[in-house]
Protein backbone atom coordinates (compact mmCIF):
# COMPACT_ATOMS: atom_id res chain seq x y z
CA UNK A 1 0.00 0.00 0.00
CA UNK A 2 2.65 2.32 1.15
CA UNK A 3 4.72 1.82 -2.23
CA UNK A 4 1.72 2.10 -4.44
CA UNK A 5 1.07 5.21 -2.52
CA UNK A 6 4.61 6.16 -3.20
CA UNK A 7 4.30 5.66 -6.73
CA UNK A 8 1.38 7.31 -7.24
CA UNK A 9 2.67 10.71 -5.69
CA UNK A 10 5.75 10.31 -7.96
CA UNK A 11 3.18 10.25 -11.49
CA UNK A 12 1.08 13.05 -9.74
CA UNK A 13 3.59 15.41 -9.74
CA UNK A 14 4.99 14.71 -12.57
CA UNK A 15 1.22 15.30 -14.28
CA UNK A 16 0.65 18.38 -11.93
CA UNK A 17 3.84 19.89 -13.60
CA UNK A 18 2.83 19.52 -17.07
CA UNK A 19 -0.62 20.69 -16.50
CA UNK A 20 0.47 23.41 -14.65
CA UNK A 21 2.79 25.32 -17.51
CA UNK A 22 0.18 24.28 -20.05
CA UNK A 23 -2.76 25.08 -18.26
CA UNK A 24 -2.16 27.95 -15.73
CA UNK A 25 -5.91 29.47 -15.94
CA UNK A 26 -6.71 26.02 -14.72
CA UNK A 27 -8.24 26.20 -11.23
CA UNK A 28 -6.84 23.53 -8.29
CA UNK A 29 -8.00 22.92 -4.55
CA UNK A 30 -6.18 21.31 -1.89
CA UNK A 31 -6.07 20.65 1.78
CA UNK A 32 -3.82 21.87 4.73
CA UNK A 33 -3.76 20.55 8.09
CA UNK A 34 -0.64 19.06 10.65
CA UNK A 35 -0.22 17.06 13.48
CA UNK A 36 -2.82 14.69 13.15
CA UNK A 37 -0.99 11.29 13.53
CA UNK A 38 -1.96 10.07 17.12
CA UNK A 39 -4.61 7.96 15.60
CA UNK A 40 -7.03 9.51 18.35
CA UNK A 41 -10.58 9.37 17.96
CA UNK A 42 -10.45 13.03 17.28
CA UNK A 43 -7.99 12.76 13.53
CA UNK A 44 -10.43 9.94 12.64
CA UNK A 45 -13.39 11.68 13.04
CA UNK A 46 -11.84 14.59 11.08
CA UNK A 47 -10.42 12.62 8.47
CA UNK A 48 -14.31 11.48 7.72
CA UNK A 49 -14.75 14.88 7.11
CA UNK A 50 -12.20 15.45 4.84
CA UNK A 51 -13.57 12.70 3.07
CA UNK A 52 -16.45 15.10 2.12
CA UNK A 53 -13.87 17.73 0.47
CA UNK A 54 -12.48 15.85 -2.44
CA UNK A 55 -9.34 17.86 -3.68
CA UNK A 56 -6.44 17.43 -6.41
CA UNK A 57 -3.92 17.13 -4.02
CA UNK A 58 -3.24 17.39 -0.04
CA UNK A 59 -0.26 19.37 1.83
CA UNK A 60 1.17 18.30 5.79
CA UNK A 61 2.68 20.70 8.13
CA UNK A 62 4.32 18.11 9.78
CA UNK A 63 4.13 15.06 12.71
CA UNK A 64 2.67 13.06 10.87
CA UNK A 65 3.20 9.77 13.27
CA UNK A 66 3.21 9.86 16.75
CA UNK A 67 5.05 9.87 18.95
CA UNK A 68 8.41 8.78 17.06
CA UNK A 69 7.72 8.56 13.21
CA UNK A 70 8.40 4.94 13.27
CA UNK A 71 7.66 2.47 10.38
CA UNK A 72 4.49 1.83 12.64
CA UNK A 73 3.34 4.74 13.42
CA UNK A 74 3.09 5.46 9.90
CA UNK A 75 1.30 2.59 9.21
CA UNK A 76 -1.30 2.73 12.17
CA UNK A 77 -1.81 6.56 12.31
CA UNK A 78 -1.19 7.48 8.79
CA UNK A 79 -2.08 4.84 5.84
CA UNK A 80 -4.28 3.34 7.47
CA UNK A 81 -6.85 6.36 8.65
CA UNK A 82 -6.71 8.25 5.44
CA UNK A 83 -6.25 4.88 3.13
CA UNK A 84 -9.49 6.18 1.62
CA UNK A 85 -8.14 9.31 0.50
CA UNK A 86 -5.09 8.22 -0.36
CA UNK A 87 -5.96 5.81 -2.86
CA UNK A 88 -7.07 8.73 -4.96
CA UNK A 89 -5.33 11.98 -3.96
CA UNK A 90 -1.58 12.65 -3.78
CA UNK A 91 0.06 13.63 -0.50
CA UNK A 92 2.89 16.14 -0.51
CA UNK A 93 4.46 16.62 3.26
CA UNK A 94 7.15 18.69 4.90
CA UNK A 95 8.36 17.09 8.09
CA UNK A 96 7.86 17.47 12.11
CA UNK A 97 9.79 17.05 14.84
CA UNK A 98 8.37 13.88 15.49
CA UNK A 99 9.12 12.27 11.95
CA UNK A 100 12.44 12.89 12.99
CA UNK A 101 12.75 10.78 15.93
CA UNK A 102 13.34 7.68 14.54
CA UNK A 103 16.64 7.25 12.24
CA UNK A 104 16.74 10.99 11.91
CA UNK A 105 13.13 11.13 9.40
CA UNK A 106 14.76 7.55 8.00
CA UNK A 107 10.95 6.31 7.51
CA UNK A 108 9.63 9.70 6.73
CA UNK A 109 11.97 9.75 3.23
CA UNK A 110 11.22 6.30 2.39
CA UNK A 111 7.36 6.55 2.44
CA UNK A 112 7.20 10.19 1.30
CA UNK A 113 10.03 12.27 -0.50
CA UNK A 114 13.44 11.72 -1.63
CA UNK A 115 14.18 15.23 -0.18
CA UNK A 116 13.85 17.06 3.01
CA UNK A 117 12.58 20.15 1.23
CA UNK A 118 11.26 20.36 -2.50
CA UNK A 119 8.84 22.62 -4.61
CA UNK A 120 6.61 21.59 -7.36
CA UNK A 121 3.95 23.56 -9.97
CA UNK A 122 0.32 23.35 -10.16
CA UNK A 123 -2.03 25.08 -12.99
CA UNK A 124 -2.78 27.53 -10.23
CA UNK A 125 -0.24 27.38 -7.83
CA UNK A 126 3.55 26.95 -7.15
CA UNK A 127 4.20 24.92 -3.57
CA UNK A 128 6.96 24.98 -1.51
CA UNK A 129 7.75 22.17 1.43
CA UNK A 130 10.98 23.40 4.02
CA UNK A 131 12.38 21.27 6.33
CA UNK A 132 12.72 24.06 9.56
CA UNK A 133 13.25 21.45 12.45
CA UNK A 134 16.21 21.70 14.06
CA UNK A 135 18.72 24.21 12.44
CA UNK A 136 18.14 25.61 9.31
CA UNK A 137 20.73 24.24 6.67
CA UNK A 138 22.14 27.05 4.75
CA UNK A 139 22.33 25.02 1.36
CA UNK A 140 18.29 24.85 2.05
CA UNK A 141 18.36 28.64 1.86
CA UNK A 142 20.10 28.86 -1.32
CA UNK A 143 18.00 26.97 -2.97
CA UNK A 144 15.17 28.26 -1.54
CA UNK A 145 15.85 32.04 -2.72
CA UNK A 146 16.46 30.38 -6.34
CA UNK A 147 13.58 28.41 -6.65
CA UNK A 148 11.37 31.99 -5.27
CA UNK A 149 13.30 33.66 -8.38
CA UNK A 150 12.39 31.38 -11.06
CA UNK A 151 8.21 31.25 -9.15
CA UNK A 152 8.02 34.88 -9.71
CA UNK A 153 5.01 36.25 -11.75
CA UNK A 154 3.97 32.64 -12.97
CA UNK A 155 1.25 31.50 -10.62
CA UNK A 156 0.65 31.97 -6.80
CA UNK A 157 3.43 30.84 -4.10
CA UNK A 158 2.05 28.47 -1.56
CA UNK A 159 5.37 27.77 1.67
CA UNK A 160 4.73 25.31 4.03
CA UNK A 161 6.68 24.12 6.92
CA UNK A 162 6.27 22.63 10.77
CA UNK A 163 7.73 25.52 12.90
CA UNK A 164 5.18 28.55 12.64
CA UNK A 165 7.31 32.11 12.83
CA UNK A 166 4.61 33.96 14.37
CA UNK A 167 2.07 32.32 17.24
CA UNK A 168 0.05 33.29 19.97
CA UNK A 169 0.34 29.84 21.27
CA UNK A 170 1.12 29.22 24.71
CA UNK A 171 3.21 25.88 23.92
CA UNK A 172 5.88 26.42 21.23
CA UNK A 173 5.16 30.02 19.86
CA UNK A 174 6.89 31.71 17.08
CA UNK A 175 9.89 30.56 15.99
CA UNK A 176 12.99 32.90 15.93
CA UNK A 177 15.15 30.77 13.62
CA UNK A 178 12.15 30.61 10.72
CA UNK A 179 11.36 34.27 11.77
CA UNK A 180 15.20 35.50 11.11
CA UNK A 181 16.22 33.17 8.53
CA UNK A 182 13.71 32.35 5.74
CA UNK A 183 11.09 35.49 6.79
CA UNK A 184 13.03 37.98 5.03
CA UNK A 185 13.15 35.73 1.71
CA UNK A 186 9.34 35.20 1.98
CA UNK A 187 8.89 39.07 1.92
CA UNK A 188 11.31 40.15 -0.38
CA UNK A 189 9.82 37.78 -3.51
CA UNK A 190 6.68 37.77 -2.47
CA UNK A 191 5.00 34.50 -1.43
CA UNK A 192 1.41 34.75 -0.54
CA UNK A 193 0.69 32.49 1.67
CA UNK A 194 2.91 30.34 4.90
CA UNK A 195 1.55 27.19 6.05
CA UNK A 196 3.26 25.79 9.21
CA UNK A 197 2.06 23.43 12.42
CA UNK A 198 4.01 22.45 15.61
CA UNK A 199 1.23 24.49 17.89
CA UNK A 200 -1.89 22.25 18.06
CA UNK A 201 -4.46 24.75 17.23
CA UNK A 202 -5.65 27.34 14.35
CA UNK A 203 -4.25 30.39 13.71
CA UNK A 204 -4.14 33.25 11.30
CA UNK A 205 -2.16 36.47 10.66
CA UNK A 206 -3.13 39.55 9.59
CA UNK A 207 -1.07 40.02 6.64
CA UNK A 208 2.39 40.64 7.35
CA UNK A 209 4.78 42.41 4.53
CA UNK A 210 1.47 41.13 2.58
CA UNK A 211 2.39 37.58 3.49
CA UNK A 212 -0.90 35.49 5.08
CA UNK A 213 0.37 33.44 7.73
CA UNK A 214 -1.83 30.26 9.08
CA UNK A 215 -1.30 28.08 11.94
CA UNK A 216 -2.98 24.51 10.99
CA UNK A 217 -1.92 22.20 13.59
CA UNK A 218 -4.96 20.67 15.01
CA UNK A 219 -5.07 17.28 12.72
CA UNK A 220 -5.34 15.07 15.49
CA UNK A 221 -3.38 15.43 18.24
CA UNK A 222 -4.22 16.94 21.54
CA UNK A 223 -5.10 20.00 21.12
CA UNK A 224 -2.87 23.53 22.86
CA UNK A 225 -4.02 26.80 24.78
CA UNK A 226 -3.09 30.36 23.37
CA UNK A 227 -1.36 32.50 25.20
CA UNK A 228 -1.51 36.77 24.93
CA UNK A 229 -2.56 37.20 21.52
CA UNK A 230 -0.02 38.36 18.66
CA UNK A 231 -0.60 41.84 17.53
CA UNK A 232 -1.21 40.43 14.20
CA UNK A 233 -3.15 37.82 15.09
CA UNK A 234 -7.09 38.10 13.29
CA UNK A 235 -8.11 34.83 13.88
CA UNK A 236 -7.58 31.97 15.98
CA UNK A 237 -9.81 28.96 17.40
CA UNK A 238 -8.82 25.66 19.76
CA UNK A 239 -10.18 23.05 17.42
CA UNK A 240 -9.35 20.17 15.61
CA UNK A 241 -9.57 21.49 11.97
CA UNK A 242 -8.20 21.31 8.45
CA UNK A 243 -7.93 24.04 5.67
CA UNK A 244 -9.56 23.95 2.49
CA UNK A 245 -8.22 26.09 -0.37
CA UNK A 246 -9.47 27.06 -3.66
CA UNK A 247 -6.84 28.75 -6.02
CA UNK A 248 -7.40 30.24 -9.82
CA UNK A 249 -5.68 32.60 -11.46
CA UNK A 250 -7.08 35.64 -10.18
CA UNK A 251 -8.18 34.39 -6.90
CA UNK A 252 -7.27 32.11 -3.62
CA UNK A 253 -10.36 31.41 -1.40
CA UNK A 254 -10.13 29.46 2.06
CA UNK A 255 -11.85 28.34 4.94
CA UNK A 256 -11.00 26.10 8.01
CA UNK A 257 -12.84 23.59 8.85
CA UNK A 258 -13.76 21.82 12.21
CA UNK A 259 -14.32 18.37 13.69
CA UNK A 260 -17.78 18.88 12.93
CA UNK A 261 -17.86 20.23 9.16
CA UNK A 262 -18.80 24.07 10.45
CA UNK A 263 -16.39 27.12 8.61
CA UNK A 264 -14.91 28.68 11.59
CA UNK A 265 -13.05 31.07 9.46
CA UNK A 266 -12.55 31.56 5.86
CA UNK A 267 -10.83 34.37 3.58
CA UNK A 268 -9.82 35.20 0.02
CA UNK A 269 -6.56 37.21 -1.74
CA UNK A 270 -7.31 38.31 -4.87
CA UNK A 271 -5.15 39.48 -7.71
CA UNK A 272 -5.00 39.42 -11.59
CA UNK A 273 -1.78 40.32 -13.14
CA UNK A 274 -1.82 41.48 -17.23
CA UNK A 275 -0.27 39.29 -19.76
Amino acid sequence: MQAFITYLTAVWIALLSFFGVQGANNPITFIVFGDSGTGSEAQIKLAGVMEQYPVDLILHTGDIAYDAGTEEELQKNFFDVYAPILKKTPFYPAPGNHDYVTDNLGPYLTRFAKNKYYSFDTPAVHFISLDVVGSIEEEMIGWLEEDLKLAQGKRWVVVYFHYPPFSSGSTHGGNKAVREQLVPLLDKYGVNFVFSGHEHQYERMKPINNVTYIITGGGGASLYDFGELAETSLVHAKEYHFVYMDATKCGMTGKAINIDNNVIDSFTLSRCRAE
